[in-house]
């Protein structure tokens, strides 16, 4: 695979969440909204069983400690990528795409979208849905 080509649908990402996002235990659609403040475009996780990275290190914990300095001690959402894939309203859809930097950090990926779908507050609350009904790892 290639930066660009959509994740299997089988396949398993995680998301950094910040504590703030939660509410009483549960994830809250502000762990899926793109930042303003740094013209965000697409939100970034970690792609369980990346082929690049070694067998014995493609577990949730192991793409969980790959995380930036800083997000891998953040409680973090797992999601299937297909049921990100499978996300439509109306006639937009989201994506789940390798962006591993040329290598240089094999796990990361981007759930994307058009842009302004991205920001719809909908979708926002989708993905936590999807989160909040999958496994939290907290390190």
């Amino acid at each position: 695979m290639a930066d660009g080509d959509s994740l299997p649908p089988t396949d398993t990402v995680v998301r950094a969440c910040k504590k703030s996002t939660f509410d009483k235990g549960i994830v809250t659609s502000a762990a899926f909204a793109l930042r303003s403040n740094i013209d965000e475009k697409a939100l970034s996780v970690n792609w369980v069983e990346c082929p690049s990275v070694p067998k014995e290190r493609q577990t949730i914990l192991e793409a969980v400690k790959d995380f930036p300095e800083g997000l891998s001690k953040l409680p973090a959402a797992t999601l299937n990528a297909g049921d990100i894939q499978n996300i439509k309203i109306e006639d937009e859809k989201l994506d789940v795409k390798e962006d591993s930097h040329n290598g240089r950090r094999p796990r990361h990926s981007l759930i994307v979208g058009h842009y302004k779908s991205l920001r719809a507050f909908s979708f926002e609350t989708k993905l936590a849905q999807l989160a909040n009904e999958g496994e939290f790892i907290f390190l």
